[in-house]
């Protein structure tokens, strides 16, 4: 214990001395710290994104502050983020280590892997499969899945169930050519859970103590906390080992899985690595596309008026005689506003996923230590008053009125930018154009009005997900009706 004492006392004052030593830099503006703490004491339990958009007003669209010694910056602005993550790619393009992440996961998912060969690798079979060429081969996929929805959606307002069913059962289908037809499947049901121990591990004191990296392992051994996390690694490796092997099984149904185990048998990955490497794709294909709907039934119920602009462009160009397809995408530019400014109003990944400086930099007179953690701040950019006018409104035909707006921030920056965005945008607007086409969304009639000031996240500023809302799905006519069961019949 006597040296375990002494240890923490070396490691302090060493995180007194550097901390002294970075107060001589010039930083971007940002809150005042503290020593050895830094800015700790001034982040809160709740409402981090409304602190930090009154940070980016205060000190301007670039942001430091300072957690210990580790320093962090915010961009908030479109501009900002295209010039420091966009154009210095080459120094912007790792990401910051989290040993507690890895523990947890028995290794680096490949998100977090920091930039170098082992991720070049990986990041070109991504592209691979996730070319915009590629993904067209996925439309026969995302066909059936919407169809279904749209027939599911007859029968019951729960369109929670419905969306999440179609995200997993094509996340299912991409990955290990198995569909998922049952909305109570026991394969959502697993992976739901996963993601929410994993969120909960996050969220734990795990990531602040790792933060500290002079003295984080010693906090996380005396919190109790130092095997946290086994849990949900063996839950991950068990579910996707049996996931692979029935991929494997599958010769017939061609699948990411399969793709993947050939990538790894060339680059000498073992099992364990797949497992991860499948997992991320998985929850990455499901997850992220579940929540987005979700995020775009909120927008229809809280806004009406760009619901029904958006109906009455469908009518014209689609009309009640079949449902809207892909080679009608070019003709609806009220409705691919609408998708964009689903994804500007509320992005699911608010802060993105942060970026780490392999070189000092400088932007406009600020330095940028090497070290440092950037987080592009989707939320914030996306909320930028210079860029778009009243950010804080939905305006479905914000982005038709003004085409030269820059894409909402959603998918991240420069060469870590998320492979699969047009994978999703494909899926968003299929679905998004359908359920619009097909119905009326409608507040459940129990519910009254719902306030905006009540939409809320139940997991933060890390990722966006709403509270429990219910809605009531209205057909359109006898005609809507007719389609979507004899659509949804011819193809199952």
């Amino acid at each position: 214990m006597l040296s375990l004492i002494l240890i923490c006392i070396l490691s302090l004052l060493f995180v007194f001395l550097l901390f002294k030593l970075d107060r001589k830099t010039h930083l971007p503006p940002g809150p005042k710290p503290l020593p050895l703490i830094g800015n700790i004491h001034q982040l809160p339990r709740s409402s981090f994104l409304a602190l930090l958009q009154k940070w980016h007003r205060t000190y301007g669209p670039i942001v430091s502050i300072q957690i210990g010694t580790q320093v962090v910056v915010f961009l908030g602005s479109h501009h900002v983020a295209h010039e420091i993550i966009g154009k210095q790619g080459a120094w912007f393009s790792s990401r910051p280590k989290l040993p507690f992440m890895d523990r947890m996961m028995r290794g680096p998912l490949p998100i977090s892997l920091p930039y170098g060969e082992e991720w070049k690798n990986y990041r070109r079979f991504q592209h691979s499969i996730l070319n915009i060429q590629t993904i067209k081969s996925y439309r026969a996929a995302q066909d059936l899945e919407s169809k279904q929805v749209l027939w599911e959606m007859l029968a019951s307002d729960d369109f929670e169930k419905a969306l999440a069913r179609y995200a997993y059962s094509l996340g299912s289908t991409l990955n290990y050519g198995q569909r998922i037809a049952d909305q109570d499947a026991t394969e959502i049901k697993d992976a739901h859970e996963l993601f929410h121990e994993l969120i909960a591990e996050l969220f734990s004191t795990n990531l602040l103590f790792d933060s500290i990296p002079s003295i984080g392992p010693y906090l996380n051994w005396m919190a109790g906390r130092k095997n946290a996390g086994g849990k949900v690694a063996s839950g991950v490796h068990n579910l996707i080992t049996e996931y692979i092997n029935n991929a494997i099984a599958n010769g017939a149904q061609q699948n990411w899985a399969q793709k993947m185990l050939h990538e790894a048998s060339l680059h000498s990955r073992d099992h364990a690595r797949v497992c991860v490497e499948s997992f991320e794709m998985y929850i990455g294909a499901s997850l992220t596309t579940q929540t987005s709907l979700w995020i775009f039934v909120l927008a229809a119920l809280l806004h009406p008026d760009a619901v029904l602009v958006v109906q009455e462009e469908l009518d014209s160009v689609i009309g009640q005689g079949r449902c809207p397809s892909f080679e009608d995408m070019p003709n609806l530019p009220h409705l691919n506003s609408f998708v964009k400014e689903v994804l500007r109003w509320r992005p699911i990944l608010p802060t993105g996923i942060p970026y780490y400086s392999t070189k000092d930099s400088e932007y406009e007179g600020y330095r940028i230590p090497k070290g440092s953690i950037v987080v592009a701040s989707q939320s914030a950019i996306n909320m930028d008053e210079a860029m778009f006018d009243e950010p804080e409104l939905f305006k479905g035909d914000r982005y038709m009125k003004n085409p030269d707006l820059p894409e909402p921030a959603s998918f991240g920056y420069g060469r870590r930018a998320c492979p699969g965005q047009h994978l999703a945008r494909e899926s968003l607007f299929l679905v998004i154009s359908r359920l619009l086409w097909a119905y009326n969304i409608v507040p459940h009639p129990e519910d009254g009005t719902l306030n905006i000031d009540t939409v809320r996240s139940k997991t933060g500023f890390i990722f966006f997900w709403p509270y429990p809302f219910r809605a009531r799905f209205q057909v359109r006519s006898p005609d809507h009706q007719a389609i979507i069961e004899r659509d949804f019949l011819c193809k199952s």
